[in-house]
C-alpha cells in the first residue's frame, strides 16, 4: 500500500482538505432548542399562559387565559378540602393582599373600616333574629 491508494474513505490528494483547514466554514449547523432549557422552558410556559381557552361556564361560553384556568382550579380544588390546593390557595392569596397593601398603604385603613362596619351589622342582624326568634317562641303568651 503505498500513499497513492484511492477508495472509499482516501480521496485523491489533490481533494483532500488541506492541513488546518476543513472548508467548512460555516460549521455544523447550531441544534434547536429543546423546551427542558430553562430560557426556553420559562417562554413556553409563559406563551401557554397568556393563550386563551374556551370554558363553559354557567352564564355561557367564555374565553379565558391559562392564568385565569388555573386559579379557577386551584380555587375548586380547595373548596373540595385538596389539602394541598388549600395551601396554594391561602399562599396565593395572602401574597396578592400583601402586595396591595404595599402598594396601597390607604386600603388597609379602609379595609379596617369596612371590616368594622360589617361586624356591626352582623351583629345588629344577629340581634334583629334573636328579637324575632324570641317574639315568635312566646308569641302564644301575648
Amino acid at each position: 500500500m503505498s500513499d497513492n491508494d484511492v477508495g472509499y474513505g482516501k480521496p485523491p490528494r489533490h481533494a483532500q482538505f488541506k492541513k488546518g483547514s476543513s472548508e467548512n466554514t460555516r460549521g455544523r449547523p447550531k441544534k434547536k432548542q429543546i423546551a427542558l432549557l430553562p430560557r426556553q422552558l420559562r417562554k413556553d410556559i409563559l406563551m401557554m399562559m397568556e393563550e386563551l381557552l374556551v370554558v363553559k361556564t354557567s352564564n355561557g361560553i367564555k374565553k379565558i387565559s391559562g392564568h385565569e384556568m388555573v386559579l379557577r382550579s386551584i380555587r375548586s380544588r380547595a373548596i373540595e378540602g385538596n389539602p394541598t390546593a388549600i395551601k396554594q390557595w391561602m399562599s396565593m392569596t395572602t401574597a396578592a393582599v400583601n402586595e396591595r397593601l404595599q402598594l396601597y398603604p390607604a386600603l388597609q385603613i379602609v379595609d379596617e373600616m369596612m371590616e368594622k362596619e360589617n361586624r356591626e351589622k352582623l351583629a345588629l342582624h344577629e340581634f334583629q333574629n334573636e328579637k324575632y326568634d324570641f317574639f315568635e317562641r312566646t308569641r302564644h303568651l301575648y
